[in-house]
């Protein structure tokens, strides 16, 4: 795990999504995976959601992208129901839950159950239609890179 990662208590985190998401929201449980962002899992009207919390927004913002424009049956990203400010140190992105389960909580057999769904989910990512993109290497919050070649992507 990443010494970066954003930390907040549990407590803060669910006045906020009672008081600006779901009163009614409850079944709140931390997900320990992530990088940089810490997350929590919650319920409301009987549908699941995660709510990241970060120091900054870029990562959301781009998660929205990519889910506006490659999610399908087979590439399951969360569509972000919204993105805005905690508080004056913290960015939120409240997502609705993809899948049932994290891949890393998935014991031995049931990862390797998970294979087949896994390279055929990489097929399609492989295969997705991207010639309205241009550019090679990190894309921001519209998908857009200044690199034009791979090489100068090799280069940085």
């Amino acid at each position: 795990m990443s010494k970066a990662k954003t930390k907040i208590d549990e407590h803060v985190v669910k006045i906020f999504v009672k008081e600006k998401f779901a009163e009614d929201a409850d079944h709140f449980k931390i997900i320990a995976d992530g990088e940089s962002s810490q997350a929590f899992f919650f319920s409301s009207q009987k549908r699941d959601y995660v709510i990241r919390v970060n120091k900054k927004d870029h990562g959301f913002k781009k998660d929205k992208y990519a889910y506006e424009n490659f999610h399908s049956d087979l590439i399951l990203i969360p569509e972000t129901l919204s993105i805005g400010k905690l508080n004056n140190e913290l960015y939120f992105s409240i997502t609705r839950k993809a899948g049932e389960e994290l891949f890393n909580s998935l014991d031995k057999e049931k990862k390797i159950l998970a294979m087949p769904s896994i390279i055929k989910t990489l097929n399609t990512i492989h295969s997705v239609d991207i010639s309205k993109t241009t550019g090679f290497g990190w894309f921001d919050v519209e998908g857009k890179t200044n690199l034009k070649t791979f090489r100068e992507q090799l280069e940085r």
